[in-house]
């Protein structure tokens, strides 16, 4: 086309990846017929505050290409919808928005990114714009006490496909784009040579509106300092009605595995603490693991670098830690610099130690080098690695790295970390048994011995935490505390609201709950469990006996147990547990479709049916038998079934009485003894009751061993697994 001719729908010698313009839009734009020049002097009458080119600098190229060579060709999709589809330039004064709603999968995120005139001029800004480029310096510092800072997050947690919002600082908002490259050197002028980094993106959203931010600071909002920084997952609901919709009118919408409070709550009723009891083989074990373990999982969540170092140091010991910190920065350490280290940090408020310096002192000196002119210490420990020198700075012998590879490792990862996804499983399984305690579940003292178990090394004690307070401690974590103890001493009751709003849930799942002593194990901390006395409620706070240190339970933390009420009726539960937990019965169901297969002329539920109610007629309904047991077996495959669970079962719930078995199965399965007659059974002895020598005896016929039996009495019947059934269904 020429200038002198209008706009027609994009021709290309391949149509693949192209669209016509429209011809009915919800907003009405369009430019089909419009001169060039008139496109142009659209786009110059849109002025901006940033002087953003607005698309006038790519029309006036499209204009001299077209004198040029008589045609332009688009380099991609995006330049062509950007350039000829910009609603706020060529929208009709009627013409109405139409909300832009964009899903945001479990494994993308969203950033903000901040292009300040003070750093980037308009004229290096306009060339950004019109290349589509976003650039971050790579030595951007940190926010708050993140050890990552914003220039690694640009280069290594950001990623193809992720999002983004580009500011200039508050002045005004410009665009919402998506990630189209990785990050690498900047190559406009000198930029790259001074350290900036570039990343390509393609156009989501241009802002509506340029009025500066003026609401709730965060990190991420354009009134902050940040220049790049992710959104958390669980704000960019917030971010949505602040920012999002009214700067931009795009929303963005959670999608796939994203795991909210609200989610967990649609399985669980809203009840933090639940219990699933029944019979045996009624499927609460099974309902634990794969109705509600699946919505403790993460998936594909992204790990920043402050994440890993938490959950890896955390798990460290004191000299493993310190040995961590001396190699990563590989050099001379004094302790107060060590004290100082991040790793230190995070170690301390994972634990409940209360004398930093006196820790350091003891644990660098007990696993210092024998050799050593400068320490004189005489109960060393394995591994020795440390070494003091001059002006007591400390550091990692080399030839003694050896003996800790693993912590070397860890270090290698740490200094080369690139942010990763991962799936996590928010959740701990345990078992209460007789000898299950509450040093067990909350905390106690226990012995540590020297690893090389010599002979004059002293035995030392330490509180360990047990199961239920690591879930605490993991509950916190996920609402951004370092750890139970960083959410209760370091924050305010409305600050630890706040924080817990949007925290994903952690699950402790108990199975066999009734076989362990509930008040002793739980102790004082009973109360402590119910939704109204925990964090952000109507807090109750203890200090706990061993360590002292403060406790509390966080409010998303959910605690789900089974029962089975063939070891103990519910009515029997200590009347403290029984109102702190809802209950969830799970009965024997018969009208499954895995229980309707054709064995012998009967169905598999019509059998366990006959069964249940003869079990419930000799005892209760506690011990009924459970559907687990018959799914989706043949006739091949029910007779196992029978000898390894069913019949086993009865036979431990009516302690060898041999007359109610047989109430139950029938003769066909519990089969009178034929004796031979004998008068001279019992040995002589003073008192012998004569009826002993009466009493039947009674065995359970095995049809695995044979699959015909002939029973040795004066009938001679023969016998097999199909009769049996019949008779134990009195037909």
């Amino acid at each position: 086309m020429d200038v002198n001719s209008g706009f027609q729908n994009v021709k290309s010698n391949s149509k693949e990846g192209l669209i016509d313009f429209p011809k009915e839009l919800d907003i009405n734009i369009s430019i089909e017929g419009l001169l060039i020049d008139e496109v142009l002097q659209k786009n110059k009458n849109y002025k901006r505050k940033s002087l953003k080119s607005n698309n006038v600098s790519r029309i006036e190229k499209i204009k001299k290409e077209i004198n040029d060579n008589g045609i332009f060709k688009f380099t991609s999709f995006f330049t062509y919808h950007d350039t000829l589809f910009n609603k706020r330039v060529y929208q009709k004064k009627d013409g109405k928005s139409k909300l832009n709603v964009v899903d945001l999968n479990d494994n993308e995120s969203i950033f903000k990114v901040s292009m300040s005139p003070k750093d980037i001029d308009d004229k290096a800004f306009t060339y950004f714009n019109d290349n589509y480029l976003i650039i971050v310096h790579s030595q951007t510092k940190a926010k708050g006490v993140s050890s990552q800072t914003q220039g690694e997050t640009f280069e290594k947690e950001m990623k193809i496909g992720d999002y983004f919002y580009m500011c200039r600082g508050n002045s005004n908002l410009e665009v919402i784009g998506r990630i189209t490259s990785d990050a690498t050197y900047c190559e406009y002028e000198d930029y790259g040579d001074d350290g900036w980094l570039q990343r390509s993106y393609e156009i989501i959203s241009e802002a509506i509106k340029e009025e500066p931010y003026n609401d709730d600071k965060k990190w991420w909002t354009p009134n902050d300092n940040s220049t790049c920084i992710i959104i958390p997952t669980k704000e960019v609901k917030e971010a949505n009605a602040k920012l999002f919709i009214p700067y931009f009118d795009t929303q963005f919408e959670l999608k796939n595995n994203i795991m909210t409070s609200t989610n967990i709550n649609k399985i669980m009723s809203e009840n933090l603490n639940q219990i699933l009891y029944g019979p045996p083989g009624t499927g609460k074990t099974h309902k634990l693991k794969h109705d509600f373990c699946s919505q403790f999982i993460e998936n594909s969540k992204a790990i920043s670098k402050e994440e890993f170092l938490i959950e890896k140091i955390s798990k460290l010991t004191w000299w493993q830690v310190i040995a961590l910190t001396l190699y990563v920065e590989n050099k001379l350490m004094s302790v107060p610099q060590i004290k100082e280290h991040q790793f230190i940090k995070i170690k301390l408020n994972a634990s409940n130690t209360e004398s930093i310096d006196q820790t350091l002192w003891g644990q660098l000196s007990q696993h210092t080098i024998k050799e050593s002119k400068t320490v004189d210490y005489t109960k060393r420990t394995d591994p020795l690695i440390f070494n003091k020198f001059s002006n007591s700075l400390w550091k990692i012998i080399p030839e003694k790295k050896e003996l800790i590879t693993d912590i070397c490792e860890l270090g290698n990862e740490i200094k080369n970390f690139k942010n990763k996804r991962e799936t996590k499983n928010n959740f701990e399984f345990v078992t209460f048994h007789q000898s299950f305690t509450y040093e067990d579940f909350i905390e106690g003292i226990k012995p540590r011995l020297n690893e090389e178990n010599q002979e004059n090394s002293d035995l030392s004690y330490f509180v360990r935490d047990g199961i239920f307070y690591k879930c605490c401690d993991e509950a916190a974590k996920l609402a951004g505390f370092s750890s139970l103890s960083d959410c209760i001493l370091n924050y305010t009751k409305d600050q630890r609201r706040e924080k817990f709003s949007g925290a994903s849930p952690f699950g402790l799942f108990i199975d066999e709950i009734n076989r362990g002593n509930v008040s002793s194990i739980f102790g004082e901390l009973i109360t402590l469990i119910e939704s109204e006395k925990r964090l952000t409620q109507d807090e109750i706070i203890v200090k706990l006996p061993y360590s002292e240190r403060y406790f509390s339970v966080p409010p998303n933390l959910f605690i789900i147990g089974t029962m089975n009420t063939a070891d103990r009726s519910i009515e029997a539960l200590d009347t403290a547990l029984r109102r702190r937990f809802c209950f969830e019965e799970m009965p024997p169901l018969y009208d499954l479709k895995d229980l309707q297969n054709n064995i012998y002329g009967y169905s598999a539920s019509d059998i366990l049916q006959t069964i249940n109610l003869r079990i419930e007629k000799l005892l209760d309904k506690d011990h009924k038998i459970g559907h687990s047991y018959l799914l989706n077996k043949n006739e091949n495959s029910i007779i196992e079934s029978f000898y390894k669970n069913i019949i086993p079962l009865l036979q431990e719930y009516f302690f060898g009485d041999y007359n109610k078995l047989g109430l139950v199965l029938g003769k066909g399965f519990v089969h009178l003894q034929e004796e031979k007659a004998s008068t001279n059974i019992f040995a002589d002895f003073y008192d012998a009751p004569d009826d002993f020598d009466n009493k039947n005896i009674y065995e359970i016929i095995d049809y695995r061993k044979d699959k015909e039996i002939i029973f040795k009495d004066k009938h001679g019947e023969i016998m097999s697994f199909e009769k049996a059934l019949k008779i134990l269904m009195n037909k």
